[in-house]
């Protein structure tokens, strides 16, 4: 199964065992448990004048932090990362080497593997995403149901029940969700698949495949008087 999505799984050493289980996909309930262990006491190797740091919290070399960057921790930043202005890390976030995340992005709980990138104003909650993926800017990781009830993952016909009553995506590898994507909680996408601008996803979509939306526009004439009255 992991296949589909991830050939390598490259993210800090701490973290690897737990994808070597059956249900790896589960390891995000476990993120603030974990990193609460792993992280023994703040250390930031990388800062900037007007950030903002609570709790437990690691921060690599060379990373640029951008003016006005929150972290809630615990969280793992690892080398090399880029944090845009305003951006918001909470709890549970583990962002791997030479990651980017974007102005006013908010990351939540959520495993970033290596080269991966979130864009400008988009939310990454509760979800895992591979090496070199991309989520576009505007783009929303629904993590929670209406009714509240746990959630499942849809893959390849089976429902994998997870009893998590948050959980965002699974986007493979070098996969990229283009600007203004919205998806539902629980949704599953194979690796090298690309989802077309201001799509609506959600179950699981195969390995290497092109999600592709076709908008219908319909051209008027301009009948308003003064730009505002009939």
């Amino acid at each position: 199964m992991i296949t589909d999505f991830f050939d390598q799984v490259l993210l800090p050493e701490f973290l690897k065992p737990e994808f070597e289980r059956d249900n790896w996909y589960l390891v995000v309930a476990s993120l603030k448990k974990i990193l609460e262990e792993k992280i023994l006491n703040t250390e930031i190797n990388s800062t900037e004048a007007t950030m903002i740091t609570t709790g437990k919290v690691y921060i690599g070399h060379n990373c640029k932090i951008s003016p006005y960057v929150v972290i809630e921790g615990p969280v793992y930043i690892d080398d090399d990362v880029e944090i845009g202005p305003h951006a918001n890390i909470r709890p549970g976030s583990v962002i791997s080497k030479g990651c980017s995340v974007g102005h006013a992005a908010e990351v939540k709980n959520s495993i970033m593997m290596e080269g991966s990138k979130v864009a400008n104003h988009t939310f990454l909650g509760d979800s895992i995403i591979g090496v070199e993926a991309r989520l576009g800017g505007h783009t929303e990781t629904a993590n929670r149901r209406f009714d509240q009830k746990p959630i499942e993952f849809s893959y390849n016909g089976t429902k994998l029940q997870t009893g998590l009553d948050k959980l965002g995506i699974i986007l493979g590898e070098r996969s990229r969700l283009g600007g203004g994507v919205m998806t539902s909680p629980g949704t599953m996408i194979g690796k090298d698949s690309l989802i077309s601008t201001l799509a609506f996803v959600s179950g699981y979509i195969p390995p290497k495949k092109f999600l592709k939306i076709k908008h219908e526009n319909e051209l008027l004439e301009n009948r308003l008087s003064n730009g505002t009255v009939f």
